[in-house]
């Protein structure tokens, strides 16, 4: 059984327990194909005093294990079993431990009463967030491990590339800066969710339906916090991390100045992201011949780059960049917890889940936010 009390541990021990049954099921495969000698059983060295085959039926055992071939072997991943998420047993372990609240010992230990999902479940809630978070489409996604250090050092060169002659030594004047360095604090986002036990039991695999719910839930509050969050408990959005500019109103003049404000750099891939009722006022602006300047095929773009709404957004700001360079720091993968008494006087069944990750904008120019006074036209 793995003790994943120390949870610092657990991501490393998972890719060395991995990497030996992978290199254990190819010695064992390697060993099956080597000629024996005459006399030799497949078990090792002793003669074989097995009767010679006739033509006489055999009677096969009314029951066998599993594994009793030794062409497929016990070694394989699926029949190993490992109290890995990605095991069978652990996925069977799971599906009971959602319907009745009770952990198996093929789940291993949990300190705090949390457990990840199992692989496919994982992907699904993967997917799904992915699908649903627009700060997730657009940023950088970094997943570091538990015990990564809590900061980032990038580069902030702007040292453009050398042509040189045969022979000719590259200068290293405009390389020897300072990397800037970025904090990433692993900031704790958990909802409570719930579901009928009558839902649970009925289906065969829970799971998916369980990802996808808690998927909509965590991709609601990741776009809010990356956007306009506060700091603190929470991370500090992109309105407060990116450069701005303030405007009395949301014009066309507006619009143009912080488009012309990045640097084509980061213009090349630059898109807009802004809430719907911002969106609604940039339909309304009309040219000098009255027509709506977003209209047409290409209504949701402006100035030839796309146009993304979030929820998150408020409608006191527009931002248009390069969103490579915000950077979603997941430090810690969904963990869930099902709490079988919370809800149990009305049939249900309840579930604490839990990551933990950080917003950063590793280069703040990149990134420009119009703040304005008001979102209608004067």
């Amino acid at each position: 059984m793995i003790d994943y009390r120390n949870d610092r541990e657990a991501p490393r021990w998972d890719e060395l327990r991995k990497q030996w049954v992978h290199e254990l099921c190819e010695r064992t495969n390697r060993n099956a194909k080597m000629p024996r000698k005459s006399g030799q059983t497949e078990e090792g060295c002793k003669p074989s005093t097995a009767p010679a085959a006739t033509n006489s039926p055999q009677m096969e055992p009314e029951t066998a294990p599993a594994t009793t071939t030794k062409k497929e072997g016990f070694l394989t991943m699926r029949n190993y079993d490992l109290p890995g998420t990605e095991s069978v047993s652990y996925k069977d372990a799971f599906v009971k431990y959602v319907q009745t609240g009770f952990t198996d010992k093929a789940m291993g230990d949990s300190h705090d009463g949390l457990y990840r999902l199992p692989g496919n479940a994982d992907r699904t809630f993967r997917a799904e967030l992915a699908a649903r978070s627009v700060m997730r489409r657009l940023c950088r996604v970094v997943e570091l491990h538990r015990n990564a250090a809590d900061t980032i050092r990038v580069s902030d060169s702007d040292t453009p590339a050398q042509w040189l002659a045969e022979g000719q030594a590259m200068s290293i004047a405009g390389h020897l800066h300072e990397y800037t360095v970025k904090d990433v604090t692993p900031r704790k986002l958990a909802v409570l969710a719930r579901m009928d036990n009558e839902v649970l039991n009925d289906e065969v695999d829970p799971l998916p339906a369980l990802a996808r719910e808690l998927a909509v839930m965590f991709a609601e509050a990741e776009d809010a916090a990356l956007c306009c969050g506060a700091g603190g408990v929470e991370p500090v959005g992109v309105v407060d991390q990116a450069e701005s500019m303030e405007a009395d109103a949301l014009t066309w003049d507006a619009l143009v100045q912080l488009y012309t404000s990045v640097l084509p750099r980061y213009r090349q891939n630059g898109v807009w992201l802004m809430s719907d009722n911002a969106l609604m006022v940039c339909r309304t602006l009309t040219d000098a011949n009255g027509h709506p300047i977003l209209s047409g095929v290409h209504a949701d773009e402006m100035l030839g780059h796309k146009i993304e709404t979030c929820a998150g957004m408020d409608d006191a700001h527009v931002c248009f960049g390069d969103w490579g360079y915000l950077w979603l720091c997941q430090r810690q993968p969904l963990t869930v917890q099902a709490m079988r008494e919370m809800f149990a006087s009305r049939g249900q069944m309840g579930f604490r889940a839990m990551e933990r990750l950080d917003g950063v904008l590793v280069r703040p120019e990149a990134i420009h936010v119009l703040t304005v006074s008001t979102t209608t036209e004067e």
